[in-house]
Formats: C-alpha cells, structure tokens, sequence
C-alpha cells in the first residue's frame, strides 16, 4: 500500500489526505503536541477529515522531532503539506529536505498565494477570484477544491511514478472555480448563469423555494409544460420572463411542481437550508470513497499498490499474526474472569483493558490485508488456559505471550524485508515500537507480583493500582 505522510491542519490538507485512505492509500498524519488546531475548533470535522489515519504527535520545532519525521518520509510514496513555503523551509520539511532522505518521493504543497508567502483563508482566495460580492459565502469551496486537488495530484503521480515537486497555490484554485465565468465574459461579455435569465434562477414558490438549473433548451422547453407556459418556451434568454416566472410559481406548491417536473425530467430541485441540508448529510463513506449503483462503496488499487503485492508465504503469515492477537485477547480475557473469581477486580480490569488491546491489534491486520486486496482467514481459535495455580503463574503466562508475540513480529519484518514488501514493513514498524512498551509493561507487572507474592497487603495495593489503568 502507498504512504502517505500527511503534515497538515485545519481543513484542505487533512481533506485530501481523508480522501486518499478511503481510495486504499495508507496515510500517517503528523501533529503538533497539542493536536491540529481543528480538534478544538470542529470536533466533529476534525474526525471527519481524519478518522482511519494514523496520528503522530511532534514538535517540529525540535530537531529530534524534526528527525522523526524525515524518519517518516523515507517510506513515504507522497508527502503533503500544508505550510506557507518560508515555514516548511524553517521547519525543516521543505522538499529539498525530504528528497535528501527519499529521493523517490512525490512531494506536495498547498500553499496561499502564487508569489506572494503571506497567510491566508478561503474568504481571501475567493474574493481575488471574483467569488464573492459583498460578503463571505457559506460553503469553503477554495478549501474543499484545494483538497480534492491536492488529492488528485498524489493519485495521478502514484498511478503514473512520477516524483518531484508539486506546488498548488490555493489562489490558483479559486479562479479554477471560476473558468466557466471566464469564458463567458470572454465569449459573450456576460455571465448567463447569474440569475438574469429565467432558466437558471432561483424561485420562491408557495411553501419554499425551488431552483431551476434548465441550461438546455430541451429542459426549458419541458419547464414551460410544468408551469402551463407554453408561450414562455421562445424567451429562455428574455431577462423580463423571470417576473413571469416567479409569478407562475409562487402560486404553486413545492412539491406539486417537483413532481410534476420530475415527471417530465426537468432539473428542478427544492433549495434546503443549512440545517435541513446537514440533516440528510450522505454517509462519509460515501463522500469520501464513492459508491456503487447497490449503494457499496468502492474500493480501488492504485497501480503502485498492486505492482508491490508480495506473495501467499508474507499473506499467510500475516494471517497467522492476525489469529494469534485474537488468541492472546481470548487468553487474556480468560486471565480476568480468573481475577474476578478471586475478587481480585484491579487485575480483572488490566486483562480487560489488555485483550482490548489484542483485538484491537487483529484489526489492524485485517485492515491491512484489506487494504491490500487479500484474503483475510480466520482460524479456529482453542480454548484458552482458564485456571492458574497463582497470581505469579497467570501473570508469566502474560510475559510469555508478549515475549513470543514480540518474537513473531520480528520475525514478520524479516519475512517482509525479504520479499521487498516496503508498505508490509512499513506496516508493521507500529507493531516494532508497540512491541517495546507491551513487553515492558509486562516485565514490569511480573517484577511487581514477584515482590508481593507473599504479602497479601502488597497484592491488595498492587491490585488497586491495576484498577487505575486507562482503557
């Protein structure tokens, strides 16, 4: 799978970057400390934009953090950022930086301004390109143009191997969204799709309002028939039929005229507000990933991913990993049932927050074999260890399996490494760093029970600390 390394906040960057997971690419997201800023802002926009990525915390003002990051871009296809040029340059994650640690890499840059390195939002790019009159419009369409355009150029450079620099200039983007305007003042010195014309306007009919997207004269003709103006068919580009129009349908309730026009396949549809509109909002999978005519959402390889498959040996053994995470979540969840019966609730607790944690980890196998387009196998799982002679005894049997998990991950990355799979072992460098601190924590646990094994008083407070652990 290609990776993605996302440096971004707030809106467009994060956008493309959601985009680019729901079309099968891996995306890592770098923070700062204190989480994007959109996480304050907009709750619910920050998950929006950014659920099933990978989140790293770092503070590029420091130069290990900035190290991690460059860490980072080494098994990236594409990095995407989102700084002003002056600000990646100082950072230290300006493009130059990065291809001196991935010359492969296809490095993409949302910027302001086309020359200029100064701040700025959606209000300011619209207004330059005659998006607005005389106050700001409701949606950020510079911001939501600018991510799908970010989006696209890392699909395309992926798909055809490009590499290289790429800069997208989110001013650009704005008179992007205004080309057809362009052209009309060009080829006809006005703008026909202003609402001057009574075919593409909008009408306030008896309980709401209505808007009339007839371009084709086809559709105005049809129109005509709905509203019983025949003779209105031949002034499709009279500005004075709009009054006659509105009249016509004032009179009309909403949903007599939208089926009528449905009917006769006019494209005529009810104008919602804001509120009405956010209550039928299509799911984000959906939005983000597409759909199929069943209403399935579609799942696509790039050419990159395809071409870095490796083969049954490296899908069956992660297959295995998989199976062997339910298992420790079996095993660990049979340790806290253990912990109940002897009233023990602090250890009961660690063990249910640790085989949340297993399953949480088989799912990140699935994910990835998912992703990856191959087969995810579920095996018959043997019926957990479910008593112990000890406390001293369950809590081994927990160092033991973090120990021969660690031992199977590792050796997982060797297998990988062998086939040339960048993404698989990519993948699994989570699991290297998450190996470390499980293995630790268990050795510490163990350490700990070994002490207050014959001091009832001392498992009693061992036990209340357990109780304290976070799910």
């Amino acid at each position: 799978m290609a990776v993605v390394l996302e440096i971004a906040q707030l809106y467009p960057g994060p956008l493309a970057g959601r985009l680019l997971k729901e079309w099968g690419f891996r995306v890592v997201k770098v923070e700062p400390p204190g989480g994007d800023p959109l996480r304050r802002m907009s709750p619910t926009l920050y998950q929006w934009l950014n659920e099933g990525k990978e989140v790293v915390y770092l503070d590029l003002r420091l130069a290990e953090d900035r190290g991690r990051v460059l860490d980072l871009a080494k098994a990236a296809r594409a990095v995407l950022t989102s700084f002003r040029r002056g600000a990646a340059e100082r950072l230290g994650i300006s493009y130059e930086a990065v291809k001196e640690v991935n010359s492969d890499v296809f490095y993409v840059a949302l910027v302001g301004y086309r020359e200029r390195d100064l701040p700025g939002h959606d209000i300011n790019f619209a207004g330059l390109a005659g998006l607005i009159a005389d106050k700001p419009t409701i949606p950020q369409c510079v911001d939501v143009a600018s991510g799908l355009m970010a989006a696209f150029a890392v699909a395309a450079a992926v798909a055809s191997g490009r590499r290289g620099y790429v800069e997208i200039p989110m001013e650009n983007v704005a008179y992007m969204l205004n080309l057809l305007n362009f052209a009309a003042l060009r080829d006809l010195g006005a703008l026909p799709l202003d609402g001057r014309y009574p075919f593409y306007n909008v009408y306030k009919c008896a309980s709401g309002l209505v808007a009339l997207g007839a371009v084709e004269e086809k559709f105005w003709r049809r129109f005509c028939d709905v509203i019983g103006r025949e003779d209105l068919k031949e002034r499709m580009y009279d500005p004075t039929a709009v009054d006659e129009v509105r009249r016509e349908v004032e009179r009309r309730g909403c949903g007599e005229l939208i089926s009528a026009a449905e009917r006769l396949e006019v494209p005529l549809s009810p104008v919602r507000d804001i509120v009405e509109a956010s209550g039928r909002l299509p799911p984000l999978g959906e939005l983000f990933g597409g759909r199929t005519q069943a209403g399935q959402r579609i799942k696509a390889h790039s050419p990159y991913e395809i071409m870095s498959r490796s083969d049954k040996e490296l899908v069956e053994a992660l297959n295995r990993q998989l199976n062997y995470e339910l298992r420790n979540a079996y095993l660990y969840l049979s340790m806290a049932a253990y912990f109940d019966g002897l009233s023990l609730g602090g250890f009961a607790h660690f063990f249910k927050v640790q085989a949340n944690e297993e399953l949480k980890h088989a799912l990140r196998f699935y994910n990835h074999l998912v992703e990856r387009g191959w087969k995810v196998e579920l095996y018959d799982i043997p019926k957990p260890k479910s008593g112990w002679g000890s406390v001293l005894e369950a809590v081994e049997d927990f160092y033991n399996a973090e120990v021969e998990n660690t031992k199977r991950i590792w050796e997982l990355v060797d297998l990988a490494k062998a086939k040339g799979d960048k993404a698989t072992e990519s993948f699994l460098k989570w699991f290297v760093d998450e190996q470390v601190e499980e293995e630790k924590l268990a050795a510490e646990l163990l350490a700990k029970v070994k002490l207050a094994k014959d001091s009832p008083a001392a498992l009693l407070t061992l036990d209340n600390l357990l109780a304290q652990r976070k799910e």
